[in-house]
């Protein structure tokens, strides 16, 4: 009988939890030798009671969660938590409802044909990959891909007039990464009635709707980095690291001091395994803009840790194989003996 999404999940956790007390038991330091026959006795026990069998190998790659143990997963989780009610507590005032406002092209006629270059370029390198032609998505990232257009050399080279040579205080300004055309105070308006639409469906679970509300409002105003943020903490949810990454870096590329785009790329990054990445690209950069940031600073000591083991794994394996390879070459050991 097939599993429902709450049931599998929870066979998952209790899985897990098997295997780490498994391992806790062999862990001859963990426990006194008086209790781990208690440990042992449960153990059995929920297995039993649960049709669970640890040395099943279908099982084991249907449930576990190696090489994570549970209480990493459960450090992730936390960790989401932790995101979900910091998104929560910086909810603004509702603004009033508004009729969602049509998105035209940026794009003046004169540049339409560059742009439609510039655009096969973008899907060359997959920037429209897996997103579905005339979805919200879609024209969220048409609407992106012609700020970045407008920024371009190619755009200003036509366009006119000529922009004004850069002051002192400019030069060292990181190009945008969009060009920030004002919007009148009715599209800020619903752009941010829709973002605290998404974040009233991110803090209740509802990450779908979530993602739905804030691609709206990026598709209003591409240039506020939080949109992406949030949205990039909606598909971490929903275990979509790879589209969070990529928002999470949007959201940088809006806003390179917005210190939670970084802790969240951390968190994706993590999550996919690349822990030297989630260090340096994420929770590092993280927390020199932010030193305070206590989650940051706990998820950074997970993924060193982690960077650490597997270090040491790595070493070990390297070490391993080394030994059992001969010191010359097979083909001149054979040489050598048959001379």
């Amino acid at each position: 009988m097939q599993q429902t999404p709450d049931l599998e999940l929870e066979t998952k956790f209790i899985f897990n939890t098997l295997q780490f007390l498994t391992d806790v038991v062999q862990d001859k330091t963990a426990l006194k030798v008086e209790d781990k026959e208690g440990v042992e006795v449960a153990i059995q026990c929920l297995a039993a009671a649960f049709g669970l069998d640890l040395a099943n190998a279908e099982q084991v790659g249907a449930h576990s969660v190696q090489p994570l143990s549970a209480p990493q997963v459960f450090g992730l989780g936390i960790a989401g938590k932790a995101q979900l009610e910091a998104i929560a507590q910086t909810q603004a005032a509702s603004g009033p409802a508004l009729a969602t406002p049509s998105v035209q092209s940026k794009i003046p006629a004169n540049l339409k044909d560059k742009f439609d270059s510039f655009v096969g370029v973008l899907e060359k390198r997959g920037f429209f990959k897996d997103v579905e032609t005339g979805s919200v998505e879609y024209h969220s990232r048409v609407q992106l891909a012609e700020d970045r257009f407008l920024a371009s050399p190619t755009a200003a080279s036509t366009a006119a007039p000529a922009p004004a040579p850069a002051t002192a205080s400019t030069a060292s300004s990181p190009a945008p990464a969009a060009t920030k055309q004002p919007l009148d105070s009715t599209a800020l308006a619903e752009a941010e009635r829709l973002k605290l639409l998404g974040n009233e469906k991110l803090s209740a679970g509802a990450m779908d709707e979530a993602i739905s509300f804030y691609t709206q409002a990026i598709a209003i105003n591409p240039n506020n980095a939080v949109y992406f943020a949030n949205r990039a903490a909606a598909y971490s949810q929903l275990g979509k690291h790879d589209k969070a990454i990529l928002d999470c870096n949007s959201a940088i590329q809006a806003d390179p001091k917005y210190s939670k785009a970084y802790s969240r790329l951390g968190f994706s990054l993590y999550a996919l395994g690349h822990y030297k990445e989630a260090v340096s690209l994420g929770y590092e950069k993280c927390l020199a803009l932010d030193p305070a940031n206590k989650m940051a600073r706990d998820a950074l000591d997970v993924a060193n840790a982690k960077v650490r083991e597997t270090t040491a794994s790595a070493t070990t394996t390297t070490a391993t194989a080394t030994t059992a390879t001969p010191s010359t070459p097979p083909t001149t050991q054979q040489q050598q003996q048959q001379q």
